[in-house]
């Protein structure tokens, strides 16, 4: 580098487009950092370079980065690279696939710059995957949490009643004119709307059950 010309990859800047202080924020940034142009990538900081699964920009340098974008993501990404010199756009979640075909979960960033009168767009991919492994554990052990619960409110909810046609059922097994037909309606009863709420939760797609007071009780899921 001289005093009038900065050098990134394939991108030559002036002294007055970019500091050197900016300059050293790219370069040892820990989180990747590219500058892209409607032809593919023009320069990738060291912790991009590990990101993509490449030693050197060559070897990414004709490809676009939505190539590397899981495909459910691709028009998602595109469009926030599209506008991001309009308008300011929050930043997206995506999945990207690497050069060694590593899944990497990122967090992506965009803003237009000029260099030399051409617009080039810088963007910052910043690795979630731990984040995103941490919350699944999360939510993992919250729904296994309900399910324990769910098992406890079965088990109270069944055998007891149970236990109660049992005992009816062994009195009158051996005779006994103490059976209550009543009782043991009333608790067969209780077991069949146990197991109706169950299969009325499973049938519908957008609910879920989760036990709240000692009842099932059905809740929407998409509002969770």
């Amino acid at each position: 580098m001289d005093d009038d010309r900065i050098v990134l990859g394939d991108i030559t800047f002036t002294s007055h487009e970019i500091t050197r202080t900016y300059l050293t924020f790219m370069i040892q940034s820990p989180y990747a950092v590219i500058l892209h142009d409607r032809d593919g990538f023009r320069y990738v900081n060291p912790a991009g370079l590990r990101l993509f699964g490449v030693p050197d920009l060559s070897d990414i340098r004709s490809r676009v980065l939505t190539e590397f974008i899981c495909e459910e993501k691709r028009e998602a990404v595109a469009t926030l690279l599209a506008t991001s010199s309009s308008q300011t756009r929050s930043p997206i979640e995506a999945r990207l696939f690497n050069t060694l075909e590593q899944k990497v979960d990122v967090e992506i960033m965009a803003t237009s710059i000029v260099v030399g009168g051409q617009e080039v767009l810088q963007v910052t991919l910043r690795d979630v995957s731990s984040r995103n492994l941490i919350e699944e554990i999360r939510r993992r052990q919250q729904e296994w949490k309900t399910i324990r619960n769910f098992i406890g409110h079965l088990a109270d909810k069944t055998l007891n009643p149970l236990t109660t046609i049992e005992g009816f059922l062994t009195l009158l097994k051996e005779g006994s004119d103490e059976v209550n037909i009543d009782v043991l309606l009333n608790e067969a009863k209780s077991i069949q709307q146990v197991w109706s709420q169950i299969i009325d939760i499973t049938q519908n797609t957008d609910s879920m059950g989760v036990v709240k007071d000692g009842f099932l009780t059905q809740v929407d899921s998409t509002q969770e």
